[in-house]
């Protein structure tokens, strides 16, 4: 039973661990990052400050 137990809690975490890996892929998550008055440049992968009106 502790063997099994190991196991699943083995499972859970190597699975959850690969799930929330490379966030660098998710560009999206950090465009919500920017802070107020700055804009996310998908083209340099860092906020920028916003142009002006």
């Amino acid at each position: 039973m502790k063997i099994v137990s190991t196991a699943i809690f083995t499972l859970i975490l190597s699975t959850s661990a690969v799930l929330a890996g490379n966030c660098a892929k998710h560009n999206a998550l950090e465009a919500m990052s920017c802070q107020v008055g700055y804009i996310w440049d998908d083209e340099a992968k860092v906020c920028v400050q916003a142009p002006q009106a």
